[in-house]
């Protein structure tokens, strides 16, 4: 004979998560079907897991030592963040947004993952964002390597950058700014029906590149102004190198590269 199901002061708790879950799914689902909802739900998701992700990292995984047991301790965050862009982002809605958030979510896992073994912006020593909640999350949340711990190739420092590339927050807005209108202008050629063919393709790669470091400066902006880490510039000028490896090393996308280092 089966037993009845436990009961808190009356409510059946399965039955309460349950129809929990069930609500939860409607709403989500709800959000999903309208504009407004969509970008409401992306945002709010997105924030949501950087939040409980540097919360999680901050006060659980900090409190271990650097090796298997804090690795254990940052795997479910690496594995949110690497898993997370195809539910938050509809491919056939926002294919624009694939890229970006799955970027930001990217350099995000690979510092908790190099965190975990005690290497990475997070891991260094004497460094103000490592006592700091806010600070910490800010350096691990957005695609970002504070200028503290930014290296070059050869481990010369970012001071090695051109003297133009952006480092304050007014520098950051006004790259931001110069970017995105640049982006439209090449988006808006890309689309021209009087160019030739390979034109249009030609400012459509242009479109992405300034996309991208537009979404970059932003970041930056936002890690200066508000969270109070000074970050390096992820791009400086990539259309002026000399070389290829001028171009990759010192010059394009430098958060990633500081990362695969």
């Amino acid at each position: 004979m089966m037993q009845p199901a436990a009961t808190v002061g009356g409510f059946d708790p399965l039955t309460l998560l349950s129809s929990g879950l069930a609500a939860a799914q409607e709403l989500d689902s709800w959000l999903a079907s309208s504009s407004i909802g969509y970008f409401t739900r992306l945002y709010g998701y997105f924030y949501g897991i950087s939040i409980l992700a540097s919360c999680w990292v901050f006060y659980v995984a900090r409190g271990l030592r650097p090796g298997l047991g804090r690795a254990l301790a940052c795997l479910p965050v690496c594995a949110v963040q690497l898993a997370v862009t195809p539910y938050l982002v509809d491919r056939h809605r926002t294919p624009v947004l694939i890229v970006p958030v799955m970027g930001i979510f990217s350099v995000s896992a690979f510092k908790v993952a190099a965190y975990a073994f005690g290497r990475g912006p997070l891991a260094l020593k004497d460094c103000p964002w490592l006592g700091d909640l806010k600070k910490f999350g800010a350096v691990l949340s957005f695609p970002v390597i504070p200028k503290a711990a930014f290296k070059i190739s050869k481990g010369s420092s970012v001071d090695s950058l051109s003297s133009t590339a952006p480092t304050t927050p007014s520098s950051f807005l006004y790259s931001y700014c110069c970017k995105s209108a640049g982006a439209a202008a090449a988006a808006a050629m890309a689309i021209w029906p009087a160019l030739p063919i390979l034109l249009n393709h030609w400012f459509y790669a242009l479109c992405l590149s300034l996309s991208l470091g537009a979404i970059w400066d932003f970041w930056c902006f936002m890690t200066a102004l508000w969270f109070g880490v000074e970050p390096a510039p992820s791009f400086d000028k990539p259309w002026l190198s000399t070389s290829f490896a001028d171009y990759w090393s010192r010059r394009w996308n430098l958060t990633v590269t500081y990362m695969l280092r």
